[in-house]
């Protein structure tokens, strides 16, 4: 797993001009909660850790599958917990405009 990134922002993607350079380039670098809760939590991905494990249980039990059955099913299960790890922030970019 990976636990430590560095992120060089150096294009902006206008999907159809393709790539094109940023007038202020930039590093990202960081560790994200999710990542610093694996390592304390001794796992190997953020799905396992208790801040998404309640809602891949909870897609569990409302779909009938199983986590780990399959890719497809373990790939839908995971996003989920993503999009709600999201979800505060689009709030709150929301509300500041």
């Amino acid at each position: 797993m990976e636990y430590w990134n560095l992120v060089f922002v150096q294009y902006e993607n206008g999907r159809a001009r393709g790539l094109s350079p940023l007038a202020a380039q930039s590093i990202d670098t960081g560790m994200g909660l999710e990542r610093t809760s694996a390592i304390h939590q001794g796992v190997t991905t953020i799905f396992e850790t208790d801040a998404f494990r309640p809602l891949i249980e909870l897609g569990e039990r409302l779909s009938g599958q199983a986590y780990g059955s399959s890719e497809a099913v373990t790939r839908a299960l995971r996003i989920m917990p993503t999009t709600r790890a999201g979800s505060p922030f689009s709030s709150w970019t929301e509300s500041c405009r």
